[in-house]
């Protein structure tokens, strides 16, 4: 079955017209995907402005982030960390494998 066959070809305003009441005319889009958001600065938007955990999703693309932009990625996990946890860092040393006290 042809194109032709499936749906009639209207050509003006008057092939239009003389369709029955009961018809309605749609307004058809192309299809558009979204396009995909920089997984950094989402991060940087959800955890340092709004201050929300990412999701489980969002932490797979993180993780799947170029070597390239590792830089980048440390950068914003610098900036997390001076956010929420403040400057102060504690060491933690392993002093005997056996017992595996920390000092």
């Amino acid at each position: 079955m042809s194109a032709e066959e499936i749906a009639p070809v209207f050509r003006d305003q008057e092939d239009w017209n003389s369709l029955p009441e009961v018809a309605v005319k749609v307004n058809v889009q192309p299809s558009v995907r979204p396009a995909r958001q920089d997984v950094v600065a989402v991060a940087r938007e959800q955890v340092l402005v709004r201050g929300e955990p990412l999701t489980g999703t969002q932490i797979l693309q993180v993780l799947q982030t170029p070597d390239d932009r590792l830089d980048e990625l440390l950068a914003l996990a610098h900036e997390v960390r001076l956010k929420w946890c403040g400057p102060e860092v504690e060491v933690e040393g392993i002093v005997s494998v056996k017992t595996g006290g920390c000092r």
